[in-house]
């Protein structure tokens, strides 16, 4: 009897062995490193947990979802941003974490509402806050720096031109305005890597738009000025070569010019003027006029006025040749007409 009572507490002993591990094994979660657990009790936000071991009590907590908290690249892409006059689909890559606990910072009423939001949902709002943050650094930009009087579209694109003081500003300015707005939508921002532009697109319905709007904008002085910068950046320059940039230009075409010679003439001391005439079509053409001296025009127009006076042959030998004798006419004297009356 006494045996029997043993083999069933034995018995009874392992049962309840067996139940308590499956209970542990059943609320114990291992969570990794990069990510965390958003927990509920009786339908209610309890806690974020994790990471290492996290004992969630079963029928009493339900794990909702989860998280992940590791630092990521994000790419976003902002359609329609206008700097200088100049439309902008700008694409910015940035390194950032989905961490709600350190972006609600202890709050656990924010804490509960950004559990509710998607991670779709909170790319969507990155998007929002990156917009928002373009807008106002452009407006701030174009205020602080703006263009000299008389820019054209062309300066508007190269005012943001990668590695330019105005593209150093604006980013900065992006980078400290997200690093304050995106823990309202559950993101931190790492500060400690840049903030790079890695795409910016016109659409081609603006680019036409700009060259029409371009070929009209250019003149011949803004023409001069930057052919004049080319040349001091670049003293070495061919002509060959400074024309090809010059027909880089949106709106120039200098397909019929031969050559745009900006340096001095040694025998006339002449320079190239470039005149942009405006005809019907939208695209401009660039002549070449050379610039005359005072001296040189004075010179010129007496020349002319040389060449418009007739000249007067120099007197020729009184010694008649025979092809002269063969034009000249007989003239009859008074008394050969004489005689030829009588006869007649």
């Amino acid at each position: 009897m006494g045996t029997f009572w043993v083999i069933l507490g034995i018995i009874g002993a392992i049962v309840l062995l067996v139940v308590f591990i499956k209970l542990f094994m059943a609320m114990v979660q291992i969570v990794p490193e990069e990510r965390r657990l958003v927990v509920y009790r009786l339908g209610r936000f309890n806690r974020v947990t994790g990471p290492g071991m996290v004992f969630v009590v079963p029928g009493l907590e339900q794990i909702v979802r989860t998280l992940e908290v590791r630092e990521h690249p994000l790419e976003v892409t902002v359609p329609g941003i206008f700097a200088y006059g100049v439309p902008n689909d700008l694409t910015l890559d940035l390194w950032s974490s989905f961490d709600l606990v350190r972006a609600a910072g202890g709050n656990r009423a924010k804490l509960a509402q950004l559990v509710q939001i998607s991670d779709a949902e909170r790319r969507k709002q990155v998007e929002v806050k990156m917009r928002e943050a373009l807008v106002n650094q452009v407006a701030a930009l174009e205020k602080n720096k703006p263009l000299a009087a008389g820019a054209t579209s062309l300066d508007g694109v190269l005012a943001l031109a990668p590695g330019t003081e105005r593209y150093n500003t604006l980013l900065a300015g992006v980078k400290n305005e997200l690093e304050k707005s995106l823990p309202s939508v559950g993101v931190v921002l790492n500060t400690s890597q840049p903030i790079t532009l890695t795409g910016r697109v016109i659409p081609d319905a603006i680019i036409n738009a700009i060259k029409r709007m371009q070929g009209r904008q250019i003149d011949s002085q803004w023409l001069t000025r930057y052919a004049n910068q080319l040349r001091q950046q670049f003293p070495e320059i061919s002509n060959v070569i400074l024309d090809q940039m010059l027909a880089s230009v949106d709106g120039v075409d200098v397909g019929n010019v031969q050559r745009l010679r900006l340096e001095q003439d040694e025998r006339t001391d002449a320079q190239v003027e470039l005149e942009v005439p405006m005809s019907g079509s939208e695209t401009p053409e660039v002549v070449a006029k050379p610039k005359i001296r005072l001296a040189d025009s004075e010179t010129r127009r007496s020349a002319a006025a040389a060449k418009a006076v007739p000249q007067v042959p120099a007197a020729r030998s009184n010694h008649l040749t025979k092809s002269d004798l063969t034009v000249l006419k007989r003239v009859p004297r008074p008394d050969d007409r004489e005689k030829q009356r009588l006869s007649a």
